[in-house]
Parts: structure tokens; sequence; C-alpha cells
């Protein structure tokens, strides 16, 4: 479900049900105005909005709704408490400082954070140094909490102060041991520097040993990074603004000042070069995802510590050896044993983290041999890994050794006994294991060793006690998967968490974790921190699983997001104005609009309304088609909601001949199963209904009256196939299961007759057939491939034919846009137009003779043998023929039509036109993009200028027809109303029938395998 969806889900519950929802420190108005702008809420529902900035409050047309609370600051004597609490680790102040507490306190307006901070800093600390911070407290701007913070910044040492700045800038929410690997390698003593943090409420260390770090504090550190140069990124020590960073490597100056950069969600194509690479001559923390390294590195001398790359591309790197490194995280990678990628840490003997995880593509350890200070070695998910290799036993400053989720591995070597200085061991998820090395008895420092998920019976005796081994505590069980990926997961409910279930079924579907969405029951399962057991989720065996797939771009910035909103909005608009343009052009201006029935008879239509709706409906209709070929479903929905639109437009007794109306209802329904919106497919039931009764109306029961009209062939039943398993599949979500079942078997007999086999398909094809069209056509012949190829061959000569019908139908109607229209806004008849000419006029002047009297052949007739007349009508098309010339010569220099029309209407000539066009600036010729514009001329009239005269005589204009009506259409339409016509043109009497049925094969065994487990009858309900 994309973000368009799911807030329209939200704003329909918003106005259905009372609610109370709470947006915690909201920052753009647009968040507001996505979740509420739209509905109206449920009568007592109440929404609670919490802000540092009134003006996201100011929503258009919910101002008046929004009423404003000033959160009042705390209480002067809670404020005193909470400053005391981290000033003298009491409630109260000591005497000797009670008086300076008062006037800091104050000073601080109520604010919680600022309290703590100042608090904290003053803990321990003299009178001198109370009295100082006073002063410069008074110094800082009322509103500007960031410099009241500051002041406890500016307190803490060179070291502790880049430790500070280096996780405000990165490392937030990041392992603190590994990045105390780092701190401690560049000299920064971070045992100290973080127990200063932590006493300055700047940070905290979490349970699961994560940084935590206030939004607050973070914005601090990141403002004190940007003041370090303004105007000149590259002059600042640290970047994580992507664009930002890649500008700043791609300049060909010695960057000595950046040590730590961070690229996070930019495209894919990115290149880092060894040239690039040289110029960082200071960097020692570099964090990638996606992109790769290119060139020869042997004459980089890296002082890189921290190496970081997600999702890479592909590795053309050569002798990039990080010599200096100390942590190494390579994550949701496919390179192979032999890659070069390897050489990252081949030669790293000062590594201290090494975490490899999602390779997918290993399937022995990679050579880490050298890396002799190796103590946190972490493998996971690395699914086709099957050997480790002997080597791991050199590691002989192993601490920490976790191999998980590498469900490939079934035996470990007895090297590992040799790894005496290893505390913790997991072999958690490792299902394939099912005994240990008789060696681990020798891992005498061992403290904690888990072999959940693992088929280990009985772990080896080791030296320590059993409360310390988790030998499969938690019990296995299966989950069910459907959506984008249908399949059964186990897993254990005690140790899963949702990351680990989105990477299982990413892995299935080769995609990012992040383009995952897990739904149980109604809601969606929310990682928080990532710590949460499924079994606290509430998860329990055999439960079904929704996986959807979410927008990539997910991560994108509001602006970019709106961005992508308004050209999709852009999007359907020149889809219904191409789509309305079209249907009037050759449906609403007389133009009799011919459809064809299944017998191949034409279908005539009288009411000028019921043709323009059934032209518009059948071209939306026909390019929601192609966007569901395409798999753009929700591009789809919109656009059959607009075709449903347009033929409810029509008179109901002539709509039940057109078998798109019912059509048009399978194919929302069947949008709406590829999307897996349940919620839309619990009450499909009505669209069903309406398809099915449509169809049998417009084809026949069984198609019989299609296999009678096609002389006697059998009408193939993917189209039936797909209405039963639809039928099925919202019966299951209404819970009649025995419903249900019945429909799904049915359909399920049905996919098995319309299965087409390769060997009738290659008899075909061979014949010069499209595999699409020897598909549909075997089906209607019982895979006849006689009948089949004589039925093509027919096909052929029709569309031939018809190509010549429409070439000669769209001369026709060219014809007629030449003529113009009459007063009442109808084209010339041409039939009595070619009654005249026979009678001996010239073309010309009897069309314009039928203009003027609304196609009445006896008053043309009187007006074309009256010589007054007649003569009024040569000079009104000579004079006609002067003006189109006289727009062309003015088109032809640059000058936008519309503005050319306008000019040379009321009689004026060339000259007067231009001379008016000239002294107009909407009137200025289109001009080379390199033009100057000191030498441009000058141009035309505006809209506002025109006068009444004028606009009498443009009409007059377009009434005698202007050649090139349609010229002045803007290429976007001219490209929208094509894509409309070719869609339209690729209809044909078993086009609808055109369906590969291999997702309706998928869905029928996936929802029949759901009845299976869930049993019961049509009196149950399912709950969801």
């Amino acid at each position: 479900m994309d973000s368009e969806q799911a807030m329209r889900r939200i704003g329909e519950t918003l106005s259905t049900k009372k609610v109370l929802v709470v947006l915690d420190d909201v920052d753009k108005k647009e968040h507001i105005k996505k979740l509420i702008g739209g509905y109206s809420l449920y009568s007592g529902s109440r929404i609670i909005i919490t802000t540092r900035n009134k003006i996201v409050l100011n929503v258009k047309g919910l101002k008046d709704k929004i009423l404003c609370y000033e959160m009042l600051k705390m209480d002067d004597d809670l404020a005193l408490r909470l400053f005391c609490q981290h000033a003298f680790g009491s409630e109260f102040p000591f005497d000797i400082y009670r008086g300076l507490s008062s006037k800091i306190v104050s000073i601080m307006r109520g604010l919680p954070l600022a309290i703590e901070v100042i608090g904290s800093l003053l803990n321990g600390k003299d009178e001198a140094f109370w009295k100082e911070t006073l002063v410069r407290l008074r110094e800082v701007p009322e509103e500007d909490i960031m410099e009241t913070l500051r002041i406890s910044y500016d307190n803490l040492d060179k070291y502790q102060q880049q430790i500070f700045l280096d996780t405000a800038c990165f490392l937030f929410n990041e392992n603190k041991t590994d990045a105390i690997y780092m701190w401690a390698d560049c000299q920064f003593y971070p045992l100290r520097g973080l127990k200063v943090l932590i006493e300055r409420r700047f940070i905290k260390i979490l349970e699961n040993d994560k940084i935590w770090m206030h939004d607050q504090v973070i914005d601090l550190g990141r403002r004190i990074v940007r003041q370090e140069s303004p105007f000149n990124p590259g002059r600042r020590s640290r970047l994580w603004i992507a664009q930002e960073a890649l500008e700043i490597i791609r300049t060909k100056k010695i960057k000595d000042e950046v040590q730590a950069l961070k690229i996070f969600r930019c495209d894919d194509s990115i290149e880092i070069t060894n040239e690039e690479f040289e110029r960082l001559q200071n960097l020692r923390f570099l964090e990638l995802n996606w992109g790769t390294y290119a060139g020869d590195f042997a004459r980089c001398n890296s002082k890189l510590r921290w190496f970081s790359w997600h999702s890479p591309r592909d590795f053309r790197a050569d002798n990039m050896y990080l010599d200096h490194l100390v942590v190494c995280k390579l994550d949701t990678i496919d390179f192979k044993d032999d890659s070069k990628v390897w050489d990252l840490i081949k030669r790293a003997q000062n590594l201290k983290v090494l975490s490899i995880t999602r390779c997918s593509s290993i399937t022995t350890t990679p050579n880490f041999s050298k890396c002799s200070s190796l103590e946190r070695l972490t493998l996971a998910d690395c699914f086709s890994l099957k050997r480790i290799e002997s080597f791991i036993g050199d590691l002989g400053s192993l601490i920490e050794l976790k191999i998980e989720e590498c469900k490939g591995l079934t035996n470990l070597p007895e090297e590992l006994g040799a790894l005496v200085k290893l505390e913790h061991f997991s072999l958690s998820g490792c299902r394939g294991l099912r005994e240990l090395p008789s060696s681990l008895g020798n891992l005498t420092s061992l403290r904690k060793l888990d072999l959940s998920g693992t088929s280990i019976a009985k772990p080896m005796p080791f030296p320590l006690s059993t409360s310390d081994i988790e030998s499969k505590p938690n019990k296995v069980v299966q989950l069910k998967v459907i959506g984008i990926w249908s399949g059964a997961i186990e897993v254990e409910l005690d140790r899963w968490t949702v990351p680990m279930l989105q990477e299982e079924v990413a892995r299935q579907l080769n995609l990012s974790p992040d383009s995952i969405n897990l739904t149980f029951g109604s809601n969606v399962l929310k990682d928080g921190d990532g710590t949460a057991k499924l079994s606290e989720l509430g998860v329990k065996g055999n439960a079904e699983i929704l996986s959807t797939r979410v927008c990539v771009d997910q991560g994108k910035s509001l602006e970019e997001e709106d961005m992508a909103n308004d050209e999709r909005s852009c999007w359907l608009a020149r889809v219904k104005a191409a789509a309305t343009a079209l249907a009037k052009r050759h449906a609403g201006e007389g133009f009799n609009v011919e459809l064809e029935a299944q017998d191949g008879k034409k279908v005539n239509m009288g009411s000028e309304t019921d043709q323009r709706a059934v032209m518009m409906g059948l071209m939306l209709h026909s390019y929601a088609k192609q966007l569901i070929r395409r798999q753009k479903y929700e591009d789809a929905l919109e656009i059959l909601a607009m075709g449903e639109k347009s033929f409810s437009h029509c008179n109901p007794h002539f709509i039940e001949m057109v078998d798109n109306v019912p059509i048009l209802q399978l194919d929302t329904v069947w949008c709406y199963l590829m999307l897996r919106d349940i919620s839309s497919l619990s009450v499909a039931g009505i669209r069903l209904q309406k398809a099915r009764e449509g169809i049998e109306c417009a084809l026949g029961k069984d198609y019989s009256r299609v296999r009678r009209l096609q002389g006697g062939l059998y009408r193939p039943m993917a189209l039936h196939l797909r209405l039963e398993l639809l039928e099925g599949v919202v019966a299951y979500y209404s819970g009649h299961l025995d419903k249900s079942r019945k429909a799904l078997t049915s359909a399920q007999e049905k996919f098995l007759k319309v299965h087409v086999p390769d060997e009738s398909l290659s008899l075909v094809t061979s014949e010069g057939f499209e595999e699409r069209d020897a598909r549909r056509v075997l089906r209607m012949t019982n895979l006849d491939v006689g009948s089949a190829i004589d039925f093509l061959i027919e096909e052929e000569d029709k569309k031939v034919q018809k190509h010549e019908e429409d070439m000669k139908q769209r001369q026709e109607i060219s014809e007629q846009e030449s003529y113009g229209v009459t007063p009442m806004k109808k084209p010339v008849d041409l039939q009595r137009l070619n009654e005249l000419v026979s009678t001996g006029f010239e073309k010309a002047l009897a069309a314009e003779a039928l203009r003027r009297n609304e196609n009445d052949t006896q008053k043309a007739l009187d007006d074309l043998t009256n010589p007054e007349t007649n003569a009024a009508i040569q000079n009104d098309i000579e004079q006609r023929k002067s003006v189109e010339a006289a727009i062309e010569q003015l088109v032809s220099l640059g000058f936008e039509r519309s503005s050319v029309v306008q000019a040379v209407s009321g009689g004026r000539t060339v000259e007067q036109a231009m001379q008016q066009l000239l002294e107009q600036p909407q009137g200025l010729p289109n001009q080379p993009e390199n033009a100057d514009p000191a030498t441009s001329t000058p141009a035309t009239t505006s809209a506002s200028s025109i006068n009444d005269e004028d606009l009498a005589s443009t009409s007059n204009i377009d009434e005698v027809g202007d050649t090139s009506a349609h010229a002045g259409m803007d290429d976007g339409d001219e490209e929208m109303e094509k894509e409309l016509a070719i869609a339209l043109d690729q209809v044909d009497a078993i086009s609808d029938d055109d369906i590969v049925v291999t997702e309706e094969g998928k869905a029928i065994e996936e929802y029949l395998s759901l009845l299976a487990s869930a049993g019961g009858s049509s009196s149950e309900t399912q709950t969801r």
C-alpha cells in the first residue's frame, strides 16, 4: 500500500469512527493536511497535535477547526526540583547555591531538556564556575535553546566534543561497542568521553547497547558542524547530506578538513573513484548506501577506521587495501567467494569488528585469516553459506562470534576450539546444524552459547552453567505469508523480530527489506527499535501475514513526495482532458460513433450524451487495461474510476449492450487483489455481481451467444476463470468459506483447461503470428491448431479492412473540420455535400452554403442559385483563405497561434496584426534558448486588451474553420491523446479474454491452501 492509499484509508477511518489520535512533534503542515485535510472527523473524535512551530497549524481549510493551546512552561517549583536532581543528586539545592539555582532555573524558561543538560554540567563544579555559567546563560537569546545547550558542549574537552559530533551526525542508534573501537583507535578516550556525555544528559545507552540522542541535541551537533564553515561544506569536518557530500567529493581540491561522510539513499549510479578517495586524506568514517568504488587504489594511503557499505551495485576497485580499518560492515551484498571486495579486509590487521550480513552468494567464509586483531565477527543471513574455513581458528583475539540464520550450514570446523578468548558464541537460526565439534569443550572463556533455532539436541559439555546455554528454548512454528510473496516461513516467535521477518520475505523476492510491509490482522507490524519479538506483538503459530510492497521512495523528503503527488495529479488531469477532447472531437460534434457488436455488426448511437460518455468510457477502460498489463494497478484504479463515471452518464438501456461496463467492474476487483487491498476486496461482492450479470447479458451465459456468433468456435474461459477466482477470494474475506471453496475449485478446473501447451503455441507462432494472439485463439478453438490459424488469417484481413475504413473516416473528419461548424456547432454533413457537388457546384462553395444553413439542403441550394448570395459566399471564402494565409504567415514567424488569431480578427491586414503582436509581451516570438534578451523583440496583445468586437470576430474565424484548430495543443496533450487512441485501437472482439492466467493460477493455489488450513464451513467468519 503506497502513502496515498494509506492516507485515504486513514481518512475513511477518521470519518467513520470515533477516535483519539496523537501527532507528536509535527514540524510540517503537510503532515496534518495529508492526514485530515480532505475528511471530516466523526462526531466526538479528537486529534492532539504537539509542535514546536505554530505555523504548521495554519492548514488551509482547517485553520478555524484547530484550537491552539500554548503548553505551559514547567512550574518553577518542579523546574527547580528537576534541576537539583541533576545538579546535586537531590530535590533541593545546597544552601550556598540556592540563589544561583533559582536564577539559572528562571533563565531556562521551564524547558526540561535545557534544565537537565545545564544541571548536569554544573554538577560538582565550584561557585565560580556556576557564576560564569549564569553570565553566559544571560547572554543567550531568550528563545535560542541551541545556544543554551551549546554552553554545556563548550565545556567538553576536545576528545569528548569529537565523540559528541560523531554521534550527532552519524552514530546515534549505532552499537556503542562498535563505536568505541573506532574512537579508541583515534585516541579519543571513549570510555571517559561516553561517561561524561551520559552524565551531561547528551546521550543515553539503551538496553540493546545502542546510543540514543535527543533530536534537539542532534540538531545542536549538526549546527555546530555547519558553523565550522557556513558557506563552504568542503571545509566542514562531517558531511551527512548525500547531495552535499557528493558535490564535495567531485571537486578536485584536497579536503583535509573532512573526517567523516555518509551518502545515504542516493542514486545507485554513484561511483567513488580512486582519485576522489585520495583527495579525502583525513577521512576516518565512510558510510555508503548503494553505489560502487572504481579505479586503482594502490596509491591511496587511507586513514579510514570505519567502513560501512549497504546494498552495493558492484565493485570495480583494484588494490583497495584499508590497512587502518577498525570497523567494517557489509550489508545486503551479492558478491561471490572470488570477488575483489574481500581485498578490503585482506590486510586489515587492525580490524576489530567485521559484520557481513545478508550476503546471499558466498558459500564459504572470506579469507580474514590476516585479521589477527579481530574481536567481533558476525556472519548473518548468508543463506548460501555452507562452510566455515579452518583458518577461523587463527583468530585468537575473537571475543564474540555470531553465525546466525545461515540455514545452509551443516557442520563446523574443529579449529573453533582454538578460540580460547571467545566469550559469546551464537549459532541462532542455523537449522542445518545437528552437532557441535568436540573441540568446543576447550573454550574456557565462553560465558554464553546460543543454540536456538538449530537442530542440536545435546550440546557438548561446556565450562559454563546450563542457564547460559540457549539450546532451542523457543518453539519453531510456521507463519503463512500471502501477498506479493506466498509461502510458509518457519520462525521462533520468542526470538524473531519484524525486521527479521521482513528480511526473509524480501530475500524470497530479491528486494530490499525497506520495501516490504507486513500486516497481521488489521494492523501493520511495526518494528519500533527492531527488538520486539513477534510473540510480543501477538503473532501466533499458523498466523496469516499479508506482505505488501511499499514505495522505495518512502525515504524521500516531503518536498519530493509532494512533487510526486503533484506529478500524479497532473498526469490524471492530462488523461481526463485528453479523453474528453477525443470524445468531444469524435462524438460530440456530430460525428456519429459506431460500435461493433460481438457479431461484427455496427451499433449506431443517437444521443450526443451517450456518444461522448461511451467514447470516453471506452478510451479510459482500454487505457486502464494497458496499465494493468504493465502491473501499474494503483494508476489503473484511478483510470477505471474515471471510466466508470463516464459510463454512468450513458442511457442505462443502451449501456447494457456494452460489455466493457461489467468487465470494468471485474478489472477493478482484480486490481484490489493485486494490491492486496483486503478492505476493498471484502466489500467487492456487488461489483462482481454486476460483472457476472453484465457479462452474461452481453456475451450469453457461459459465452453461448459468443460461441454462436463466432461460427461455433468455443469461447475460452480465461475471463470467466478470473471472475470465479475473484468471487472465491471475496467470499473468503466475507467469511463464506463453502462458497469460496466452490468458486475456487471451479476456477481451478477452468485454469487447467485454458493452459496452452508450448508445442501448440510454437506451431501457430511459426506461421508468423504473435505469441499473444496465438495463445488466445488456441484457447478459443480448444487447441485446434488449424482452426486457430484460419481464424487469425481471417482476423488479419478484418484488421486491414478496418484500417482502411478508419483512414477513410479520419479523412472525412479532417475534411469536415476544414469546413468549420455551423452556427449550432454542428459539422457539415458530407452526404448532403456530395449530393450538392454531384449537381455541379464547387465543393468549397457548397460546403459553405450548407454550413451557413445548418445543413439544410434546400436553403443551401437556394443560396447557391441566387447570384447575390452566391457571390457573397465566394467573397467570404476568399476572405477566409486570406485570414488563414495571414495566420500561417505570422505563426511561421514564431508568434503563438492563439495570439495571432486574435490579432488578425476584425479584418486587420498582416502588417496591422504584426504591429499589434509586437506591442504586447505575450506575442513575443519564440526565442532560442540562448537568445539575447536585449535584442529580442518586445511583443503582442494580452487577453485583457481584447474588446467585444475582437471577440466576435474571433468567434467568426473559429466558426468558418481554422484548419489548424488543434495545432495549438501542447505536445503533452497530443502525446496523451495518442496513448489513448492506441489503447482503444488494440481492443477487439477477443481482447478481454487475452489473459495469460499465470497470476490467476498462483492466487487459486494460495487461497485454496488458506481454505485448507482454515477448515470449517461458511458459518465461520474470517477474523482479520
